[in-house]
């Protein structure tokens, strides 16, 4: 990939953060039988097996355009952002899933942990000055806290 195609794809994460944080709801493709899964462009395993990949969009257009080929019997499905972290986020870690960001119709977007993007997402929350509620976690600053902890533990 060139570094003006890295660059953009940055650019486009960036603008998927601010506009999560900013609408408070994501926005996923689905089916009968779940959520679309793709695989890792970037990120392998121990054997050197791509890891699973589930995309995210910031705007329902956008997860439209993206619901052909493979998955042409997908729907447009949204999340609200405290359900996006608590359940999909720290579940797709916890399962070893990555998290793919705004992807275009040729499947090419920002791939990321899903503990990095909590985080990401927390710095644009402060910076916004907004609070989400949580339902696991008193506040946003214990789960960062948490992952941070398993971070550098």
């Amino acid at each position: 990939m060139r570094s003006d195609d890295t660059t953009a794809i940055q650019h486009q994460h960036e603008a998927f953060i601010q506009k999560i944080c900013a609408s408070e709801v994501v926005w996923c493709l689905e089916n009968k039988d779940g959520v679309a899964l793709s695989n890792s462009w970037e990120y392998t395993n121990g054997q050197g097996e791509p890891l699973g990949l589930i995309c995210f969009w910031s705007e329902e257009a956008k997860a439209k355009v993206c619901a052909k080929d493979e998955w042409f019997d997908y729907h447009t499905i949204s999340i609200p952002l405290d359900d996006f972290i608590e359940i999909f986020c720290l579940g797709m870690a916890n399962d070893g899933f990555f998290l793919g960001t705004d992807f275009d119709s040729n499947m090419y977007g920002h791939e990321i942990d899903p503990l990095d993007l909590i985080l990401e997402i927390h710095d644009a929350l402060k910076k916004m000055a907004k609070k989400i509620k949580l339902k696991n976690y008193p506040n946003m600053q214990i789960l960062v806290n948490d992952i941070e902890d398993l971070m550098n533990g």
